[in-house]
């Protein structure tokens, strides 16, 4: 079983990894749709989050304040690198 500070440095890489990733993908295909939707669902899982730690009492609000700092903001990171990447390197398309 992994402790706890283990999971703090794999769930923000981990976070990273898969957004970079997939927006890579989407960015060497040039698709503004699958990046437009990666964006969406990153603004919707932002907002549940933050809207769940303004309207929790007490000590509870501090998990979906993690999930915040580990999650949403390496994932953004990684969209915004892994796409500009993705956009940069697009295939090359010839016609022979």
């Amino acid at each position: 079983m992994l402790s706890e500070s283990t999971m703090m440095i794999v769930t923000p890489v981990l976070a990273f990894v898969f957004a970079a990733a997939l927006a890579y993908g989407l960015g060497r295909i040039k698709t503004r749709l699958g990046l437009w939707a990666l964006a969406v669902l990153w603004l919707v899982f932002t907002g549940v989050m933050s809207i769940g730690a303004a309207t929790i009492n007490g000590w509870d609000g501090v998990f979906y304040m993690l999930g915040l700092i580990l999650v949403s903001v390496p994932a953004a990171l990684g969209a915004l690198l892994g796409g500009s990447f993705g956009w940069q390197r697009k295939e090359k398309t010839s016609h022979v």
